[in-house]
């Protein structure tokens, strides 16, 4: 591992000094990404996830449906993805541009082929205003269904004021559009890094060496765009080995670790910024782990739509 000290060359007005350790780096999931690490948000939003789909299921099953997503991981799923595209000539060489974790993605039915009283339950006849919706649900759609209440919003909505509670902060959770504080931090580090002067060079140093290679793009992102098709295809060989040509360039130059560096750090500086707010989210979200991990293994909460 390289600890070369870089200090930020950006120009514009809104852009922080910093300073970063360069590290080499194979992939953005063996990078530790500060905001997401300090509140435990890759965790937060996987349990969630999987909590909410057992509310649904429990919520559809009361009115006698089966409701399965698909969803069995029980790993959280990285935030980041492959932000800076491809990086093993492995899954290059099988799948060219396409990430097969979209291939499987797409192999799950999540509301799809349901009847129509299934669609009704599950989405209800309109979408209320979360506003007026109390925690834990309680409210119901103006359409019964078979004589029956159905919950305001269906089981999808239901199942999402299940989850919070009374010190949910704001962005978390079905009654608000906001987005919250650590993913509004996520994406401004995010508009910081990419007008990094850094950023270009670098890319700069990846053209260069595709050139060299015989595939002129000026970007890591064109060769993507241009060998887009469906997914359930099989890549061309020449997509395949321009895949590999890019992997192969981004591991030359140390691309991968480079540009993780320079967004890490930008992460650094904002969780340094906010770190009295951010503490607050922590403790919420840490909180609502467990009582997530609680609905997971007990298989609900004990509530009821009908309630």
């Amino acid at each position: 591992m390289s600890a070369t000290l870089l200090t930020s060359c950006a120009t514009g007005a809104e852009q922080p000094e910093i300073n970063i350790e360069e590290t080499e780096l194979a992939s953005v999931y063996d990078g530790n990404w500060p905001l997401v690490e300090h509140v435990q948000l890759d965790i937060f939003q996987s349990m969630m996830a999987r909590a909410q789909t057992m509310m649904i299921s429990a919520c559809m099953a009361e009115y006698g449906f089966d409701y399965e997503t698909g969803q069995e991981s029980t790993d959280p799923a990285p935030l980041h993805g492959l932000k800076y595209g491809v990086e093993s000539v492995d899954v290059v060489s099988e799948f060219g541009y396409v990430s097969p974790s979209l291939i499987e993605d797409a192999k799950v039915t999540d509301g799809t082929n349901l009847t129509e009283d299934e669609e009704l339950l599950l989405y209800g006849s309109e979408t209320p205003s979360m506003d007026d919706l109390e925690l834990g649900g309680g409210q119901f759609d103006p359409v019964t269904l078979g004589g029956m209440k159905i919950p305001a919003g269906g089981c999808i909505t239901w199942a999402s004021l299940q989850l919070e509670d009374e010190n949910t902060p704001p962005g978390i959770g079905a009654r608000t559009g906001e987005v919250d504080l650590p993913n509004r931090l996520i994406w401004e580090a995010d508009d910081m890094f990419k007008a990094d002067e850094r950023v270009d060079d670098i890319n700069e140093e990846w053209s260069v060496c595709m050139g060299e290679s015989g595939y002129d793009y000026n970007s890591w992102e064109e060769p993507r765009e241009g060998f887009e098709r469906d997914i359930n295809s099989s890549p061309s060989e020449l997509e395949v080995n321009t895949a590999i040509a890019d992997v192969n360039c981004k591991q030359d130059i140390n691309m991968v670790g480079r540009l993780f560096a320079i967004e890490a750090g930008y992460q650094q500086y904002l969780l340094d910024e906010n770190a009295a707010e951010l503490d607050e989210y922590r403790t919420w979200m840490s909180d609502a782990i467990r009582r997530y991990e609680q609905i997971i293994s007990t298989g609900g909460n004990g509530s009821s739509p009908l309630e």
